[in-house]
């Protein structure tokens, strides 16, 4: 999943009988699924497709999971470096899509209670998607249960203490300010917010069940040619940077290597 600044966003619709939080989740991105910051397809040169290849190594035969695959885009671009993928997204309506554009097996499904057996994929992935998880521990249990020992999982999320590239002010106030004007994923009136995270105690929430983990900061692409001091800026304080990725390793067998 991708969320983004968005022009006001409709009213989501009221919650049913016996429907729980990531019920309404669901739903709210069934909802959306049409909206052009959901896209069926990724760039080569995409910066987080990139870190994607970059962290989890050749992919190349091995099995993979993308948690939260929305309508695919990154299975495909995967698929294309003949990785063996798999998709889960908890909206069905993302689940068609990804079905109807193929090149890969997707499953509706949470990221809580994620539907494979233990140690099924050699590596998995989830961008932008734990911060629309309620329940984060329990995500983060089901991301090393699937994970083959010596596996890699790579998150990529908001970081909370980050700046904006083009004001330089704090993103969260920011995101408050559309959240307030009703121009975020999730209106005023919704029993859900975006968890943004600290890298260091997302880290720390990781390491409880990976054997390491460690702490990329991504830069997104932006011209600077007018303002090549803001790029400036980023660089030497990536701590700043928007988007954070975490790489686990699951440890290997005994008597294996990584």
């Amino acid at each position: 999943a991708n969320t983004a600044r968005v022009n006001v966003m409709p009213v989501p619709q009221p919650a049913r009988e016996g429907e729980g939080l990531e019920d309404l989740i669901a739903r709210r991105f069934d909802q959306l699924s049409e909206d052009p910051m959901f896209p069926d397809q990724v760039s080569p040169d995409d910066f987080q497709l990139r870190a994607v290849l970059d962290f989890l190594g050749p992919v190349e035969g091995r099995t993979i999971l993308d948690v939260g695959c929305a309508k695919g885009r990154f299975c495909r671009a995967l698929a294309a470096h003949s990785a063996r993928m798999t998709g889960i997204d908890p909206s069905e309506r993302f689940i068609e899509a990804a079905v109807n554009l193929g090149g890969a097996e997707y499953r509706v499904g949470s990221a809580t209670a994620l539907p494979f057996p233990d140690c099924s994929f050699e590596g998995l992935f989830s961008i932008e998607v734990m911060e629309h998880v309620p329940e984060t521990a329990a995500a983060l249990a089901e991301l090393a249960r699937v994970l083959k020992p010596g596996g890699r999982a790579l998150v990529i999320d908001k970081n909370i203490w980050s700046l904006s590239n083009q004001w330089l002010v704090p993103n969260m106030l920011l995101r408050w300010l559309s959240e307030s004007r009703n121009r975020w994923m999730y209106p005023k009136d919704f029993p859900f917010r975006e968890i943004w995270f600290s890298p260091r105690r997302f880290q720390a929430a990781m390491a409880r069940y990976f054997e390491s983990v460690d702490v990329h900061y991504l830069q997104r692409p932006v011209n600077y040619r007018r303002m090549y001091w803001r790029g400036a800026i980023f660089r030497r304080l990536p701590f700043l940077n928007y988007d954070v990725a975490w790489v686990g390793r699951k440890a290997p067998s005994p008597g294996k290597e990584t």
